[in-house]
């Protein structure tokens, strides 16, 4: 969590017993106050009989350091790490407000945690000239939010990024030990990608359709071993914000996407348009190795023509003195 609103954490030394062996322990426990203390304990098995306060936990000379880049100037001297830590988490929430206004999205000075984690995964930061130029990747289309939303994905807020919400997606889905579900929403994504985004509203990742084919993935092993080897190049579409060509072009070459473009070709009639190919380029080798073995061609084609032309003008001679 990089800047959930806490208040400093206070460290207790506990004595007590195990609530189900019984057993004496002792251990040491960070909580808000004498009551959160009771609660931190339950949760871990602990019954407590005594404890003491202990003094604070320093600092660490990281936590300093990036405090200071962060432009902490407040940093008391007798600061606990878990009040420099809140000032950290202040700091970068500070930073992602401003960071998003500069890259054009409308944030509030108030964000929750679960839309500054998506706005920290959607923002990012380069410098031009000496300038910060604050960027964001791309946005999921309605239809990508309608999908995701639709199996179940329900943590999407106004700044979840389309990678992080194929992401999300994908653990949601994973989490089941049937992966059916999880091919065939693999597949609908693969049927966006050849339809270029222009999907009819009646197909939906739940479709029966896209189940059968899920299942008539699944008995392809070579095919299931590629889709679940290499989740991270599943995301097709070519945007802004990470996702390059060459990203969803390797997508594109894997066993997995292979089989799901056939099954979509046969049930749905799509195929992708390949006219935007760009055929691979030959390199200097490549080309002298041919020019070379053109060359070795042609001499050998002419060790042959020679002769035969010699001998057909020998004919020729003969047949006109006859």
């Amino acid at each position: 969590m990089l800047w959930r609103d806490q208040q400093p954490l206070r460290q207790f030394k506990v004595d007590g017993r195990g609530a189900e062996s019984g057993r004496k322990r002792q251990r040491i426990y960070e909580a808000l106050d004498e009551q959160n203390l009771y609660e931190v304990a339950k949760d871990d098995g602990t019954v407590i009989e005594a404890y003491v306060e202990i003094d604070p936990k320093p600092p660490s000379e990281r936590q300093l350091e990036y405090a200071e880049k962060l432009g902490i100037k407040d940093t008391l001297a007798n600061a606990s790490f878990y009040e420099v830590s809140n000032l950290i988490n202040q700091a970068i929430k500070r930073n992602l407000v401003h960071g998003g206004r500069a890259a054009g999205l409308t944030v509030p000075d108030e964000i929750s945690y679960e839309q500054g984690r998506d706005l920290e995964e959607l923002l990012w930061c380069t410098d031009e000239d000496g300038k910060e130029i604050w960027r964001h990747s791309s946005f999921p289309a309605d239809v990508e939010i309608r999908s995701a939303r639709g199996i179940g994905v329900t943590d999407i807020t106004e700044y979840t990024g389309a990678a992080m919400l194929f992401a999300r997606a994908w653990e949601h889905l994973d989490t089941d030990p049937d992966k059916t579900k999880l091919v065939a929403w693999y597949i609908y994504n693969a049927y966006i990608d050849l339809m270029s985004s222009n999907v009819s509203e009646s197909l939906a990742p739940d479709d029966s359709r896209l189940l059968v084919l899920a299942e008539e993935f699944l008995q392809d092993e070579k095919a299931a071993k590629s889709l679940f080897r290499s989740p991270t190049y599943l995301r097709f579409r070519a945007q802004q914000g990470g996702w390059s060509e060459s990203h969803a072009h390797a997508s594109r070459t894997t066993l997995a996407y292979k089989q799901a473009e056939m099954l979509i070709g046969r049930e749905f009639k799509v195929y992708r348009d390949r006219s935007d190919q760009k055929q691979p380029v030959k390199s200097a080798k490549r080309i002298q190795a041919q020019d070379a073995k053109d060359g070795c061609a042609a001499v050998v084609a002419l060790f042959f023509i020679i002769p035969l032309a010699a001998a057909g003008g020998l004919i020729w001679v003969i047949s006109v003195r006859l």
